[in-house]
């Protein structure tokens, strides 16, 4: 996982309970959450504590996939203001746009272990 700005304290939240919208991966579509304080994917769970403690009222969520559909990776944006954020989207694009091309241009590894399981 690669990350900025990040603490220890929120990675390690998120890595023992998996996030509400790792549904991204499965879906293959977006989660946007405007305001984590009013989504029902945060309502009542550990996570929304955390995010707030952190800083953030917003988080989109984007399943990066290749050409053929396979997952290449996840982007997620964290934002200290509710609301949603246009332009991410071209963000994600440009984003697997680039993946596709290191990994064309890189050895076949094997894909690294799911960080974010669907739950």
């Amino acid at each position: 996982m690669r990350h900025h700005g990040l603490t220890p304290a929120f990675l390690r939240c998120f890595a023992a309970v998996p996030p509400a919208w790792g549904t991204a991966p499965a879906t293959g579509e977006p989660v946007l959450i405007g305001d984590v304080t009013t989504s029902p994917i945060f309502a009542g769970q550990p996570a929304l504590a955390v995010m707030l403690a952190a800083g953030f009222r917003s988080v989109h969520s984007y399943p990066l996939r290749d050409e053929h559909g396979a997952l290449l990776g996840m982007l997620s944006l964290y934002y200290r203001a509710a609301g949603r954020h246009p332009g991410q989207g071209r963000l994600a694009w440009a984003a697997t746009r680039a993946l596709t091309e290191v990994r064309s241009t890189s050895s076949p590894s094997p894909a690294p272990p799911a960080t974010c399981p669907v739950t």
